[in-house]
């Protein structure tokens, strides 16, 4: 599960450039995942692993409002 939506957000990147997918964005389940990902990071509650293969990808861990 947790590489299929790292997959979704590589091919967004592809796409748009970057991996900062809007809340509006119509694959809910990818706005979802990207939150999640951001609140375990900020929770500390994910894996060091993770949190450098999406550094990898140049994921944002907080964006500005």
């Amino acid at each position: 599960m947790w590489e299929e939506k790292l997959d979704m957000l590589k091919e967004y990147k592809n796409k748009n450039g970057d991996c900062n997918v809007p809340k509006d964005w119509p694959d809910r389940q990818l706005v979802n995942w990207v939150v999640a990902q951001r609140t375990k990071y900020r929770n500390g509650k994910l894996g060091y692993d993770r949190i450098n293969r999406l550094g990898e990808i140049g994921f944002v861990w907080k964006i500005d409002k």
